[in-house]
């Protein structure tokens, strides 16, 4: 799912849905610092990790983009 929303004169396209379909779209993150960085391979490779981790414990996840 998909919303778009205009914020001080800028618009903001915001998404989410299933980790697998989004991610693969996506090209940077925010850090717990509050900076955006590149995705690299191995953060996929952890991200995915925790994913299948609460995918075996049965928790249902969502993936969150802006752009």
């Amino acid at each position: 799912m998909t919303t778009v929303s205009k914020e001080k004169g800028k618009f903001y396209a915001f998404t989410k849905g299933a980790p697998d379909f989004v991610l693969k779209r996506c090209s940077s993150f925010i850090n717990t610092e509050g900076k955006v960085v590149p995705i690299t391979e191995a953060y996929k490779n952890t991200l995915n990790a925790k994913l299948t981790e609460f995918a075996e414990a049965t928790f249902r996840t969502l993936l969150l983009a802006y752009r």
